[in-house]
């Protein structure tokens, strides 16, 4: 595994997680005006956005099984030797793909309630609520709980969305 995916590993899982230089560090490596970050806006290279975005990534669930099952590639690679796992894949490369870190958690009453073209399909025997959302429900931009659905507008409204 590359050293830098084992360190983020270490500390996300350590008593201290992940570590975070102080604000101070980062507004005067930005460059920020009065080393205040105000409500402008804030340009950073791709580099830095990858590191960011692995800090996270390193804490979110990851199901190695389901991962490699849905990405043959990554799993010829981890048996030919080229990679040691499909976590680390996902987290150099994956995710900045578009893959999926394997399977997702779906609460089954919230997705019915809030999908009822889901439920009636459930109903009818032609699929479960996992099924539909690890199909074609995250693709959609459906969310399979209460709390995502909450961190889904976070994420909008973040983004300008």
């Amino acid at each position: 595994m590359n050293q830098d995916l084992t360190l983020l590993k270490k500390a996300a899982a350590s008593e201290g997680g992940y570590y975070v230089p102080p604000f101070e560090t980062i507004a005067a490596a930005l460059h920020l005006k009065e080393g205040k970050l105000g409500d402008g806006e804030v340009t950073i290279s791709a580099d830095l956005l990858r590191f960011l975005l692995r800090g996270w990534l390193v804490n979110q669930k990851f199901d190695e099984a389901a991962y490699r099952r849905a990405n043959p590639d990554v799993d010829q690679a981890i048996a030919a030797g080229a990679l040691e796992d499909g976590w680390s894949h996902y987290v150099s490369n994956g995710y900045f793909e578009g893959r999926s870190p394997g399977a997702y958690y779906v609460d089954a009453k919230f997705y019915r309630r809030a999908y009822p073209d889901v439920a009636l399909a459930e109903r009818r025997g032609q699929l479960t609520v996992q099924e539909h959302f690890s199909r074609t429900g995250l693709v959609e931009g459906r969310v399979g709980s209460e709390a995502h659905a909450r961190m889904m507008q976070l994420w909008k409204e973040a983004l300008g969305g």
